[in-house]
């Protein structure tokens, strides 16, 4: 692949091929129009290049014709120079882990538009879902709690459905790993995960988007987003069949009351039952058209209430084991005034878990404080869960 300095790059330009930010991370689709948005942020992530096996076909100073690139502009190349959060990097660990999955995020994005505008090819994009799943499953191996704490804190907005598409199977496959739940593959797990929702993008806007409570007939059609997100991953995406049911089931609830079918405790796949939970949470940690979020702890004592209605309760009691009670990423105020988040939750000790210091207790924000283990300090402990406070 040619090696593209980011500093050349300008707004409009479409390249012909996709533009990649390393082998495994999709920058710009072929014939997707770059935004300005777009490199100021890998701008900001001191990405230096991009990688294209592709030309401009289209942009600032290009004139086309018949589709092929005339008096493209001469885009400079140069030697790698960000170690994205590795040997020599210019990032620190965590924030290398939001930037992939960030870019995650932007590469399913844009499959969701191709899917929503029937222009999905399986020929040519298949081998884009693969590098999303095998990107985002490498993310979740390699720095889980930093991927649980995005769930979170990630403040990427926009991209909605893809958020909440790749959010929920970073939390499901966490539940996975916990369970051991050898029924179903890994992969298909995450796969099914990251298109659960899929059926949205064939509802109009205004039911998806709507403020407000939805009438009868409009929640009998959001409901039916289930049947479209199972003929869009069977048919169109070409999933196998146990995907198929994640999506098709996912809604169904463990006492018989949830849609489409109807189904009650074992008859719900597993895989559906480990969605159900981690895109429940997910929901409820993010700013909805219809109400405003919740902190991760309220998130999880909402769960807890369930009492065996919506949720497998072995699926759910491990949900609460892996997140704690004060989620990875939840802000808490401690006892002697300062602020931290929690960066790893203790299973046997869920009140406890241990924390990094965020602001003092006069607010400013704090340095590169070393974590606090609140097991080993008996005299500061959690007051209460807050919002992040914006910088």
């Amino acid at each position: 692949m040619k090696k593209i300095v980011v500093e050349s790059l300008e707004a409009g330009y479409v390249f012909s091929a996709p533009v990649y930010i390393d082998e495994g991370n999709v920058f710009v689709d072929a014939n997707v129009p770059l935004e300005q948005k777009d490199i100021d942020r890998i701008m900001r992530w001191n990405i230096t290049e991009v990688l294209t096996d592709g030309e401009i076909i289209d942009g600032p100073g290009i004139k086309r014709a018949k589709g092929a690139a005339q008096n493209a502009p001469e885009l400079r190349s140069s030697q790698p120079e960000w170690g994205g959060g590795q040997e020599g990097g210019s990032l620190d660990q965590e924030t290398a882990f939001y930037a992939a999955i960030t870019g995650i995020i932007q590469q399913l994005n844009a499959i969701f538009v191709l899917i929503e505008r029937r222009q999905f090819d399986i020929t040519r994009h298949g081998r884009q879902i693969n590098a999303i799943s095998a990107g985002l499953s490498d993310v979740i191996q390699n720095g889980s709690r930093a991927a649980v704490s995005f769930v979170l804190n990630g403040n990427l907005a926009g991209y909605s459905l893809a958020k909440n598409a790749v959010q929920t199977a970073i939390l499901s496959v966490s539940v996975f790993r916990e369970l051991s739940a050898n029924k179903v593959p890994h992969q298909d797990l995450l796969l099914g995960a990251l298109f659960h929702d899929m059926g949205m993008v064939r509802l109009p806007k205004a039911i998806t988007e709507k403020k407000g409570q939805l009438s009868d007939l409009e929640r009998e059609l959001m409901q039916a987003h289930v049947v479209y997100g199972y003929q869009i991953v069977r048919q169109e995406l070409r999933f196998n069949d146990i995907i198929g049911d994640m999506v098709l089931q996912h809604h169904e609830r463990w006492n018989g009351t949830g849609y489409t079918q109807q189904l009650n405790g074992s008859r719900i796949g597993i895989g559906a039952k480990i969605i159900s939970v981690a895109d429940a949470f997910e929901a409820m940690v993010n700013e909805k058209p219809y109400r405003n979020s919740m902190t991760g702890y309220e998130a999880v004592r909402n769960l807890l209430s369930d009492n065996a209605h919506r949720f497998d309760p072995s699926v759910l009691a491990t949900f609460v084991k892996i997140m704690g009670i004060y989620p990875v990423g939840q802000e808490v105020l401690l006892n002697d005034g300062r602020t931290a988040r929690v960066i790893e939750a203790r299973q046997q000790a869920p009140l406890r878990p241990l924390v990094v210091i965020t602001r003092g207790k006069d607010g400013t924000p704090a340095g590169n404080e070393k974590p606090v283990d609140l097991l080993n300090q008996p005299s500061l402990y959690i007051v209460r869960a807050t919002r992040k406070q914006k910088e």
